[in-house]
């Protein structure tokens, strides 16, 4: 049960991470989503950073009943850390909310480009007949650009 928390972790995670820009690349507005995925990932990489110079100070050791650090870190290092644990979430809820919110705008222009551009596809479904009997079904698709 402890695995499929993680992977139900890790798979919301990588969609809250990426799905928000998908909308802009649909939209052809690829800037806005690189833009996005950006904020997220230095959001991601300030933590990581952080994370990485504590461990690498040596002054973190495992406690040994629990799966926990313990660690001598100065009162900077502390607070860097709780810096890494409450900043890059808000980061990635903040940046993942605006992405949404933006998107649909994103979309509509795209469908607007496209209808000014006269581009215009229809589809219907068809009955043909032949001296008055019906002898097939179709689907007709017309165009216009």
């Amino acid at each position: 049960a402890k695995e499929l928390t993680w992977t139900g972790v890790g798979v919301i995670g990588v969609s809250w991470f990426i799905g928000p820009a998908v909308g802009h690349f649909y939209a052809d507005f690829d800037r806005q989503g690189w833009i996005g995925l950006g904020i997220r990932a230095a959001g991601l990489a300030s933590a990581g950073i952080v994370w990485a110079i504590a461990s690498a100070s040596g002054k973190c050791a495992p406690r040994e009943s629990e799966m926990q650090y313990e660690c001598g870190l100065s009162e900077s290092w502390n607070t860097a850390i709780w810096y890494s644990i409450i900043v890059p979430p808000l980061v990635l809820l903040v940046s993942g909310i605006y992405d949404m919110v933006v998107a649909p705008r994103s979309a509509r222009r795209a469908n607007a480009r496209a209808n000014a551009a006269g581009l215009k596809i229809s589809a219907a479904p068809i009955i043909i007949r032949n001296d008055g009997q019906t002898t097939g079904a179709g689907l007709r698709v017309v165009g216009t650009f």
